[in-house]
């Protein structure tokens, strides 16, 4: 089942140091991990997101800062309810010589 996910990420917050370059493409990434909540929150959120961490700073107990948020805005597809392809119809009003205005 896949799903629409609006995602805001506050730029000011992400620890630049964290950003790597690709050796392969010279691009530039940050890992990120998104996290579902149960509930929405008062801004109706399902989730938030925050920089990665490797294994020995998640035992060191360092905590980073939450850099953005995300809603789910709606399933693109569920198992089981295929809507059909329909085409989109128009009304077709045809013009008569009487509707003309000369």
């Amino acid at each position: 089942m896949a799903r629409l996910v609006s995602i805001k990420i506050d730029l000011s917050k992400i620890d630049k140091a964290r950003i790597y370059e690709s050796q392969k493409t010279g691009a530039k990434y940050l890992d990120i991990t998104g996290i579902l909540t149960d509930t929405p929150d008062q801004y109706e959120n399902n989730g938030f997101v925050k920089q990665n961490t490797t294994k020995e700073e998640r035992e060191s107990g360092l905590k980073m800062p939450i850099i953005g948020n995300f809603k789910l805005l709606k399933i693109l597809d569920q198992p089981g309810q295929s809507a059909p392809a329909q085409p989109i119809q128009r009304e077709i009003n045809p013009i008569t010589p009487d509707d003309l205005p000369f």
